[in-house]
């Protein structure tokens, strides 16, 4: 049973560490865009202002959920850890 739960604990930790590379990954992008975006906007532009706005909060949703699966992660290795 302790084996089970080990392997478990294993494999969810692995599917995270993965998630959470992705995520970084797709993050990475957005911030890259967003900053191109700052970089080429005519600030009085309001589809660029609006481009802007809908980069920020993508980009701001998706470093709060690494940050929460980061620590769902490290809630699994403690867990593993106790095992």
């Amino acid at each position: 049973m302790e084996k089970m739960i080990e392997d478990k604990l294993e494999s969810l930790i692995e599917s995270y560490t993965v998630e959470i590379e992705d995520k970084i990954k797709d993050l990475k992008k957005y911030k890259a865009e967003l900053e191109n975006v700052l970089k080429d906007s005519d600030c009085l532009s309001m589809v660029d202002n609006s481009r802007i706005c809908s980069l920020q909060k993508i980009v701001e949703r998706m470093a709060n959920e690494i940050i929460l699966k980061k620590e769902f992660l490290l809630d699994l290795e403690y867990m593993k850890g106790e095992n």
